[in-house]
């Protein structure tokens, strides 16, 4: 099967109304649409991983039939496309999100295309791969005691090029404090602290949060005064 062309065009500029009449005979047809309505507007890596996820289905599903009418997809399609994923031996997270992007896909015609799937939308009912699950919990307690002590005794008695000891200290205190990436960290200004928080934090994922609180712990830490 040649690889299906799925093009993604700009929803602003689409001609929604005749696509949708257009491509209800053909699953390419609806997820170059898919593409371009629903998941145009996100990053390029989005983009092409969505595409990518797509082709993999309908080379499945063309390989099965022979054909890409979506009359044909039901439940045990899904099933088996998830045991041939499975086959396939994709790390955990890979699988994971391939599904994801099928059923998001299913569950877009499913919506927009009443009647397009005769016996209802074809992943409902279907378990999902297991999240891929990790051994690491987060630092204890005494090892986070542990690295502030390490930074303050490097204040009290600083190395060769350790002479910011108060400011590195101060910001592996609030790393521990608040939850915050480095990358965010290191985007906050002086006046965006207001004791016991930073204000108008701009945190993983373009969202705004009014107000992050610090713990008192690393508060303290940090607001001692600034080593001699």
């Amino acid at each position: 099967m040649p690889e299906p062309a799925l093009v993604v065009q700009s929803h602003l500029s689409y001609n929604v109304p005749a696509p949708l009449e257009a491509a209800t005979t053909s699953l390419t047809n609806l997820a170059t649409l898919y593409l371009a309505v629903e998941v145009a507007g996100h990053s390029q890596a989005t983009l092409d991983a969505k595409r990518s996820d797509l082709h993999r289905f309908l080379a499945f599903y063309h390989q099965l039939y022979g054909h890409d009418r979506p009359d044909e997809w039901f439940v045990s399609v899904t099933k088996a496309f998830l045991k041939h994923l499975r086959g396939q031996r994709l790390a955990q997270p890979s699988l994971v999100r391939i599904y994801a992007t099928v059923r998001h896909f299913a569950r877009w015609l499913d919506r927009k295309f009443l009647g397009l799937f005769p016996l209802g939308c074809p992943t409902d009912g279907v378990k999902p791969p297991a999240e891929p699950t990790t051994d690491w919990k987060g630092l204890t307690r005494p090892e986070e005691l542990r690295l502030l002590n390490a930074a303050q005794t490097l204040r009290v008695r600083p190395g060769p090029g350790t002479k910011q000891g108060f400011r590195n200290h101060a910001l592996l205190a609030v790393l521990l404090g608040s939850g915050l990436h480095i990358s965010e960290v290191r985007e906050l200004d002086r006046d965006q602290y207001t004791g016991k928080a930073f204000a108008r934090v701009q945190v993983k994922g373009g969202q705004l949060r009014d107000q992050l609180p610090v713990q008192r712990d690393a508060r303290e830490a940090s607001s001692h005064q600034k080593d001699p």
